[in-house]
């Protein structure tokens, strides 16, 4: 017996453009609420940060697509490989949906020109899509030096010591105090043996040795590794959403309504906490708000 029966699609058509978190949400309240919607995804397979970021010893694909598959079941059309700019304008959308959902994620990893001269240097998220795509079946160095302390430094950190990474070590220029990786995260990171220092920042950069100096105390260090991995920040690629109007890195709203009033946004593009949670949160209350729009046209 299926648990999700597709039901009645008579109230128009949706599209959502991402296919993470927030999207995948916003599709089944949308489709829960009698409209017809198609998510449609740049990568080859959906699921975002769940997909190509969350490392797999703590979300199984198998679960991932089981998901991805109840919710394709729910009547929910998935279009992969569909990116707004290049496969279709976000005009295109407006004129055949008559509403838009932005959900495309913070998909860009931010780097660092102060490593420009150091190597070898890997962006993290970039790290994360590898070792996902390959089912962790990827060449792990014997020493790695990870810049960042956020949830994707303490991602990048776990996934290297479940691959056999024998030193891994995480420095950031937040105290402990506050830090910005979850408690969850930063506990689990330390229980593996990764090493995390905190309030140092780096100051130069050169082949495979960084040095760090105190953000409020005398003090310096240097640190030497195989790989250095930069979990500084990430960033949304918005280029082919014309008139959408951006600030610093985040989609103004107005309750996930963009200034063009047939398109919204939500997921981590909005303001907000940047976590899975809120994410889901973000996308059923968009959903929400796009039925709202629309019953009031």
């Amino acid at each position: 017996m299926k648990v999700y029966q597709p039901g009645r699609k008579d109230k128009g058509k949706i599209a959502i453009v991402g296919a993470g978190p927030a999207g995948l949400q916003a599709s089944v309240t949308l489709s829960n609420l009698g409209y017809d919607v198609t998510l449609f995804e740049k990568e080859s397979q959906p699921g975002g940060w769940l997909r190509h970021g969350i490392p797999e010893f703590r979300l199984p694909q198998s679960v991932l697509d089981g998901e991805i598959s109840r919710i394709v079941e729910m009547g929910v059309t998935l279009r992969c490989g569909c990116e707004v700019g290049k496969t279709m304008t976000l005009a295109q959308l407006k004129d055949d949906y008559r509403a838009v959902l932005l959900t495309v994620g913070l998909s860009k990893g931010a780097t660092l020109p102060l490593f420009n001269d150091a190597s070898p240097v890997e962006i993290a998220v970039d790290f994360l899509h590898r070792a996902r795509a390959h089912s962790g079946n990827i060449t792990v160095p014997q020493s790695a030096l990870i810049i960042g302390g956020g949830d994707v430094a303490m991602d990048v950190a776990s996934t290297l010591k479940v691959l056999g990474c024998e030193s891994v070590t995480c420095v950031a220029r937040e105290e402990l105090a506050e830090f910005p990786a979850s408690v969850k995260e930063f506990t689990t990171t330390q229980a593996l043996g990764v090493s995390i220092i905190d309030g140092f920042t780096p100051t130069a950069a050169v082949g495979n040795k960084v040095t760090f100096k105190h953000v409020r105390l005398p003090g310096e260090l240097t640190l030497t590794a195989e790989q250095i991995i930069l979990a500084v920040g990430q960033h949304a690629e918005l280029e082919a959403f014309a008139g959408i109007q951006v600030q610093r890195n985040t989609v103004e709203t107005q309750h996930y309504q963009t200034a063009d009033p047939a398109v919204f946004a939500a997921g981590d593009i909005v303001q907000g906490d940047k976590t899975v949670v809120y994410a889901v949160k973000t996308g059923k209350e968009a959903a929400q708000a796009i039925h709202h729009y629309l019953e009031e046209a």
